[in-house]
């Protein structure tokens, strides 16, 4: 059994880190230290499964985010700009971005989406391989996957996170938001200014629908399935 190396370094799952800080701080303990919000994180889902919140809902459309700042787009949330904290001239921006997909392998593998927690850390050096090992051998042990934010049942992670079928993962089929500074002379430069979803005023006015209503984002896969 081995890591899946092959595209460990191609996986959008760590999140970006605040500049200049030691390490990630996440959405539930960057809201506490910002005065006047309002926060009801031990009753949130994205601190139940720890996974910041813009991982999980910022392709959603507005109105059907469960957040606590209540905002329509998550570039426009003031704790994400804290986290990501962009300089004069560069936008948050929010893509849609699909997994990274191992080629198929006769070998057993551990997906490189896989977290492993011990004492509310994350497993994460050198020891990783040899830990997911042990634990799945004693067969209780926090297993998590970093795509979906959620706990996995042991049967899953032997059948596929842990084997030779990483690649037919279903959870490699959704499409995640990829949330990144840029700045906005690179945006012009690439011919995405139109595509971004860091939108001011201005541009919502533009983007108003004949009836009066402002355009929303199309609706990811994952969301038209729950529906």
């Amino acid at each position: 059994m081995h890591e899946d190396r092959a595209i460990r370094g191609e996986a959008s799952a760590p999140p970006p880190r605040d500049r200049g800080a030691g390490r990630s701080r996440h959405c539930w303990e960057i809201v506490r230290t910002i005065p006047g919000l309002q926060f009801n994180c031990e009753e949130c889902y994205a601190y139940f499964v720890q996974q910041d919140c813009w991982t999980l809902w910022a392709l959603r459309r507005p109105g059907f985010k469960p957040c606590c700042q209540k905002k329509a787009d998550c570039a426009e949330c003031v704790v994400l700009a804290e986290r990501l904290r962009p300089s004069e001239g560069e936008l948050i921006q929010i893509e849609s971005s699909r997994p990274a997909r191992p080629a198929p392998s006769s070998s057993k593998r551990i997906c490189s989406y896989l977290q492993l927690y011990q004492s509310m850390e994350e497993v994460d050096d050198d020891h990783r391989t040899g830990a997911i090992a042990r634990a799945l051998q004693v067969r209780n042990a926090d297993l998590r996957c970093r795509l979906r934010g959620v706990h996995l049942d042991i049967g899953y992670v032997n059948d596929v996170c842990v084997s030779r079928h990483v690649d037919e993962c279903v959870f490699l089929e959704e499409i995640r938001p990829d949330v990144h500074v840029t700045s906005a002379g690179a945006l012009k430069q690439t011919g995405q200014s139109n595509t971004k979803r860091v939108l001011d005023k201005g541009d919502l006015k533009k983007s108003e629908t004949q009836n009066g209503e402002p355009a929303t984002p199309e609706t990811p896969i994952s969301e038209q399935r729950l529906r």
